[in-house]
């Protein structure tokens, strides 16, 4: 009987981990994890999210009928319905069921105050399948205001290079090459991004105790200012190698993009006491007392970084 418990509790943050592995094109692995979770008796029976990831994963393993099997007996709760309904709406635009794909996911215009476009606005997907359904029919001025919505919603989304894509073809469609070549710029530059942050988490799975791959992710959610993800990646970092010198100066980069500058001046400290060349720890620190109103102090703190062969201004251009 505890046997069957342990196999029924659901794994803790097992969502998360599910996508993380759909999108490192790692399916079975969700498979096989999944499906006894959202059994009828398993931990997750009613979860609508954790079932629209099982059924995503047995499409990309080639079982895509007992994906649509798995959707169609679903019970999932009314605030996790419309995790199910994207579902079948994406394994219907795989299909090129287009009709399909509006019936699922777009709104009858009536009258009255209006209303979001799609079903299910909350849902960043929602807004993307309906816009690649529509643009896949030639219809890119509907599909453009769709897209744009969704990356608002998820511009990180591993699907964010597509939208840019497919925004950029609206463009031009409608005679706006600037613009079109604009979106064809930032289509690269999310390529580029989502390039690298495949390969850093694909190198945590592989050696999850070496560090240089996950202080690799904060720099990755620094450089697209996502204070909130580099510092949940920092603090991973410094408390799985809490000798780790940069990870301290990450955390500290982190903290200061959230503004908590105390904490970031403990993180940059903390860094420097572990290791004093470190030219981040001491240019930003320099920084901070700079933004403090502390000149004297900053022109110091810089000095050490330039002795240590550190070439940027104090302040920043």
């Amino acid at each position: 009987m505890i046997g069957v418990l342990l196999l029924l509790q659901a794994p803790p943050g097992s969502g998360e981990r599910w996508r993380e592995a759909l999108e490192l094109d790692l399916a079975r692995e969700v498979v096989a994890e999944a499906l006894p979770q959202v059994s009828p008796d398993g931990a997750l029976a009613r979860d609508g999210q954790a079932i629209a990831l099982a059924a995503r994963a047995l499409a990309a393993t080639g079982r895509e009928e007992q994906a649509l099997e798995l959707l169609g007996r679903a019970d999932p709760t009314p605030a996790s319905a419309g995790f199910v309904e994207v579902e079948r709406a994406r394994i219907a635009l795989a299909r090129d069921e287009l009709a399909r794909v509006r019936e699922l996911l777009l709104v009858t215009p009536a009258s009255g105050p209006p209303a979001p476009p799609v079903r299910r606005p909350a849902i960043p997907d929602a807004w993307l399948l309906a816009g690649q359904a529509l643009a896949r029919a030639g219809e890119e001025a509907r599909a453009e205001p769709l897209l744009a919505r969704f990356l608002e919603l998820a511009p990180h989304d591993v699907s964010a290079p597509a939208a840019w894509h497919l925004l950029a073809r609206a463009a031009l469609a409608r005679g706006d090459g600037r613009l079109a070549e604009e979106r064809r710029a930032r289509a690269a530059d999310s390529a580029r991004w989502q390039a690298y942050f495949r390969t850093r988490r694909l190198q945590v799975r592989a050696s999850p105790g070496e560090p240089l791959p996950r202080l690799g992710l904060v720099e990755l959610w620094l450089a697209v200012g996502e204070a909130a993800r580099a510092r949940a990646a920092a603090q991973e970092l410094v408390e799985l190698a809490p000798g780790f010198c940069r990870g301290h100066a990450a955390l500290g980069r982190a903290l200061a993009l959230a503004g908590e500058t105390d904490l970031a001046r403990a993180s940059f400290e903390r860094a420097l006491g572990c290791d004093a060349r470190l030219l981040e720890a001491h240019l930003e620190l320099a920084r901070m007392l700079l933004h403090e109103g502390r000149r004297d102090e900053a022109e110091r703190r810089h000095a050490a970084y330039a002795a240590l062969g550190g070439k940027e201004p104090l302040e920043p251009r």
